[in-house]
Parts: C-alpha cells; sequence; structure tokens
C-alpha cells in the first residue's frame, strides 16, 4: 500500500464511508494528520488504516 493517499483514495478504501468533501474539510482544519503539496492533501495511509480497526484490536490487553 502506499504511504500517503490523495484525498479520493482514502475515500475509496474507507469504502465511501466518509465524503471527499469531509475530508477535505477535516485536512484544511487540522483534524486529519495530512500535507498539502501544492493543490494536493494528502494523507497518510496509517491514519486510514488506524480508522478502519475496531478500538479493541488496538489494545491487545
Amino acid at each position: 500500500m502506499k504511504k500517503l493517499l490523495k484525498i479520493k483514495e482514502a475515500a475509496e478504501a474507507l469504502d465511501g464511508c466518509v465524503s471527499v468533501t469531509t475530508l477535505l474539510r477535516q485536512c484544511q482544519d487540522g483534524n486529519i494528520p495530512s500535507v498539502r503539496i501544492g493543490a494536493r492533501w494528502l494523507i497518510p495511509a496509517w491514519w486510514v488504516d488506524d480508522l478502519g480497526t475496531r478500538p479493541d484490536d488496538r489494545n491487545p490487553n
């Protein structure tokens, strides 16, 4: 998997649970770890993976 995803790719990886517009707005507001390069926002793949993980799976204790 890529290390950085375009907003559209992140939305697709989340199976459409979050819209592209919402992801863009959250990146602009600083609520999602992201980087802006030119006009493109990139989201780390680990953030998308973590979001798709159930809370019980994150802490094995």
